[in-house]
């Protein structure tokens, strides 16, 4: 544990260390910087950062990166807004690419902090989850990828749990860092697209057809949630229907 909690101060310094690099505004400006918990407040921060993002794009999105890389290394809630405010601040492409860059390398560095806790940590703070998990595991083992890319598509287990116990359970990173990448796509990209369909609409007002693309992408996104296409989904990565812990951020 001394290990965890010496990279986990080191991290917060780190992230301490990039809010002190930001450049130089009014203090009120200060005040609305937090991490965003509703729409509402991936607004007010979008108000704050534009300008400067149009004058310390790079600057920004390095802020922007390492904080989203913390929240997923460390399994700390927060980073759904984030997602959302990365289309508000640098658009639909390059947001897209951000928040699919820091979910893969927040999972991944995730996954080498639970090769430093330890198989007998994680059985004894989950042991059900765990079991369960490893248990699907052994049933998919021959067509591991397709298993570990659905369980990113899904709402099927928690992906703290996918992170932390893939290595104690024997997933090969490359495996789990490609299933990552691929699997957070559609959710990544509704939410970018979500975040950049609030500005436009802040800045140009309403646009029929990018609030149109804006349903199509989220009834996507919520098709892998209907149970007649989740059974068919474990079908096709040769799986058998299954009851799971319920799945929670």
């Amino acid at each position: 544990f001394a290990v965890v909690f010496a990279l986990f101060a080191a991290s917060c310094a780190a992230v301490y260390a990039v809010f002190s690099s930001l450049p130089s505004m009014p203090s009120e400006h200060y005040d609305k910087l937090s991490l965003p918990r509703t729409l509402g407040d991936v607004r007010v921060i979008a108000d704050v950062l534009n300008e400067y993002t149009e004058s310390y794009f790079y600057v920004v999105l390095q802020c922007y990166c390492i904080i989203y890389v913390f929240l997923q290394c460390f399994s700390i809630p927060g980073s759904a807004f984030l997602s959302v405010l990365a289309g508000a601040l640098f658009g639909v492409v390059p947001g897209f690419l951000a928040v699919v860059f820091c979910c893969t390398i927040g999972a991944s560095l995730s996954y080498g902090l639970s090769l430093l806790i330890g198989k007998n940590i994680m059985y004894w703070a989950v042991p059900d989850r765990v079991e369960f998990f490893a248990a699907q595991i052994r049933k998919h083992r021959s067509n591991l990828f397709n298993y570990i890319l659905f369980l990113r598509i899904t709402p099927f287990l928690p992906n703290w749990l996918i992170n932390l116990a893939s290595p104690v359970l024997g997933v090969p990173y490359s495996t789990f860092a490609i299933a990552t990448a691929i699997g957070v796509s559609p959710m990544a990209l509704f939410s970018v697209q979500t975040g950049n369909t609030l500005q436009s609409f802040e800045e140009e007002g309403f646009n029929v057809t990018t609030f149109l693309i804006l349903i199509a992408l989220g009834l996507l996104v919520l098709l892998p949630t209907v149970p007649g296409v989740q059974e068919r989904l474990k079908l096709m990565v040769g799986g058998r229907r299954t009851s799971a812990p319920g799945k929670a951020q």
